[in-house]
């Protein structure tokens, strides 16, 4: 839709100009131009108007804790099958407890 509305002020442009050439007429030349400048230097609102300045960021903090990364480092195969081991007998004994009850 955007390009569309980019393409328009060409159209007509280029339509004057071919109206002009088969009718030979100066004006709808001088007419063609005149609504491609009126349309550009007016833009649309959807086209950008001026510069926005960029803004300073703030300066922050500097910390002196240390970052630790516990994702990339990939659990041993021990460590996995004691959590899982751990996580079934805890589900083991709340069924205990709720068959006890």
């Amino acid at each position: 839709m955007i390009f569309l509305l980019n393409i328009i002020p060409w159209v007509i442009l280029v339509g004057s100009f071919l109206i002009s050439f088969y009718t030979r007429k100066f004006w709808i030349i001088l007419a063609g131009l005149v609504v491609f400048f009126l349309y550009t230097s007016l833009q649309p609102s959807y086209l950008p108007k001026g510069e926005v300045g960029r803004t300073e960021l703030p300066e922050f903090e500097k910390l002196d804790k240390e970052i630790k990364d516990l994702l990339s480092k990939p659990q041993s195969g021990e460590e996995y099958d004691r959590k899982r081991l751990e996580a079934y007998k805890e589900i083991d004994r709340r069924l205990e407890q709720r068959n006890k009850q």
